[in-house]
């Protein structure tokens, strides 16, 4: 038997920088870096911006994972980083526009693509603002603090549960082998 988890629960990682640093992202903490002017991903009103000259200033992002590669970017205010149309802005809830594809090489770059859209994350221009181009940009994730854990769903039951008839009785219930 083996078991395997993805990433941790907690909210400050290391700064992830080799090939396969997309991966150790999973459930962690970071700001977002613009290579291309050295400024980080802030929020202001509804629209993200890679203006901000410190990573103090700079919009703490958790990275939920929703397949291998793939990530929500789940704000401070529970808002998600989304692009439903060519701006970049805060998405109160989840959908295709918000599940951001990561890509990583040996330098420590990484790239953000949106399947839906078929385009990827760029700074489009010295103001530091955030557009959807057929070119990507190069970002990091430095670690940052202050990031709101992505809420997850609650069992939300009470009660005893069932423990059969006791030794040598048949099993009651069912069993989906599909799963």
């Amino acid at each position: 038997l083996l078991l395997a988890g993805c990433g941790s629960s907690s909210t400050s990682s290391p700064a992830a920088t080799e090939t396969d640093a997309r991966y150790a992202l999973a459930n962690g903490c970071y700001a977002l870096q613009s290579r291309s002017n050295g400024s980080f991903v802030r929020k202001s009103g509804n629209v993200f911006s890679a203006d901000a000259v410190a990573l103090a200033d700079a919009e703490p992002f958790y990275l939920k994972p929703t397949a291998l590669g793939s990530f929500m970017l789940y704000a401070r205010d529970g808002s998600f980083l989304a692009a439903p149309g060519a701006t970049v802005a805060s998405q109160p809830t989840a959908d295709d526009n918000a599940d951001w594809t990561v890509d990583s090489d040996t330098d420590g770059n990484f790239r953000l693509s949106l399947a839906s859209q078929g385009l990827s994350l760029a700074s489009a221009g010295t103001d530091g603002s955030l557009a959807l181009s057929k070119q990507a940009s190069n970002f990091a994730f430095p670690s940052a603090s202050g990031c709101t854990p992505f809420p997850e769903i609650e069992v939300d039951s009470t009660g005893s549960p069932f423990q059969g008839r006791g030794v040598a009785q048949p099993v009651l219930g069912f069993a989906d082998a599909h799963v």
